[in-house]
């Protein structure tokens, strides 16, 4: 063989290993170092939850003293609240808490309409006449409750539309939304 011929097959040589060393970087050392930096990356990711972790519980053991206190705490306090918001509250209960308000604080009912009631929550539009301050307990009692309520008030005013039914100066009309929530038991 000749010289050229060896030149070639050593240039061809050269031109393989380089080829086959681009392939083994693309393909294995490439991949490994996509590897490890996912590695890394969900490494710092955990001791930062973990971090994190530490914290919450260092806070329950200087607030609470153990966390067997703080989930009997925890419990506790969701039976509160489902006690605030149980799973099934009728209309006949909400009814039956308004006219409790109702008759407390000494107001008259004019109208009382359902607006909504969906597994979240019940709405019933009140019209009712009263002095400023027995309006005002009436608004208390409702929201005092125990119930998680909230009062929308649309209107509030003097109530001169019924001076004939209600002669007192000191008659006052409201229209308000009362919102009973309810517990869906989703998250």
């Amino acid at each position: 063989m000749s010289n050229s011929m060896w030149q070639k097959i050593f240039i061809g040589s050269i031109l393989i290993l380089i080829l086959g060393s681009i392939e083994f970087y693309n393909r294995i050392h490439v991949s490994i170092l996509e590897s490890k930096s996912l590695i890394e990356s969900r490494t710092s990711e955990l001791k930062v939850e973990l971090a994190r972790r530490e914290k919450f519980m260092s806070r329950v053991r200087n607030e609470f003293g153990t966390i067997k206190i703080y989930q009997t705490l925890l419990s506790e306090r969701e039976d509160q609240i489902r006690f605030s918001l149980p799973d099934e509250f009728s209309t006949n209960q909400a009814l039956e808490l308004i006219d409790r308000a109702s008759r407390k604080s000494e107001i008259q009912m004019l109208n009382l309409n359902f607006i909504e009631e969906n597994p979240e929550c019940l709405i019933i539009r009140i019209e009712c006449v009263g002095d400023f301050f027995s309006l005002n307990n009436f608004f208390r009692e409702i929201q005092n409750s125990g119930r998680i309520s909230t009062i929308k008030i649309l209107e509030f005013n003097s109530g001169n539309q019924l001076r004939e039914k209600f002669p007192e100066d000191w008659i006052r009309f409201s229209r308000i939304d009362v919102t009973f929530f309810k517990f869906s038991g989703e998250e």
